[in-house]
């Protein structure tokens, strides 16, 4: 069952060029063996394009709940990830290389690329982490 947010690839039988080297979610729950689906190169759109297709023509990644259960809490990031942490050494890693920090403030502290976030929402965190990791084909468990 594919649940709207999970990340899904397109068969190759079933791919137009390029779909190999893209991710894509789920922007609504699997119905009728259907699912309503749009690419993850443009999660940062307001309005994102998505197309409505089959279940078999897609193949499953790890969905978002899956990734999420598998982070594990880390009091030193800098030892595990070989970063320097500039004093925020504690966080949650994800598939052993991608990590959300913990900020002296108590809130969640994010850097994808040059884009950064502070929050108390762990989940909103977590959801851009998953869609960039999805995107960049890092999603495992």
């Amino acid at each position: 069952m594919i649940r709207k947010g999970d990340a899904v690839k397109i068969k190759p039988e079933w791919q137009d060029e390029g779909d190999e080297h893209s991710a894509f979610f789920a922007v609504s729950d699997e119905d009728g063996g259907r699912v309503g689906i749009s690419c993850a190169d443009f999660t940062d759109w307001r309005i994102r394009p998505w197309q409505m297709v089959n279940v078999d023509m897609l193949e499953p990644l790890v969905n978002f709940a899956d990734w999420q259960a598998a982070r594990e809490f880390c009091t030193n990031l800098d030892e595990r990830t070989g970063c320097d942490m500039d004093g925020m050494n504690s966080g949650y890693l994800y598939a052993g290389d991608s990590y959300i920090n913990q900020h002296s403030s108590g809130q969640w502290y994010l850097i994808l690329e040059r884009d950064s976030w502070l929050t108390a929402n762990l989940e909103e965190l977590e959801r851009r982490l998953y869609e960039w990791s999805a995107g960049e084909g890092l999603l495992s468990l």
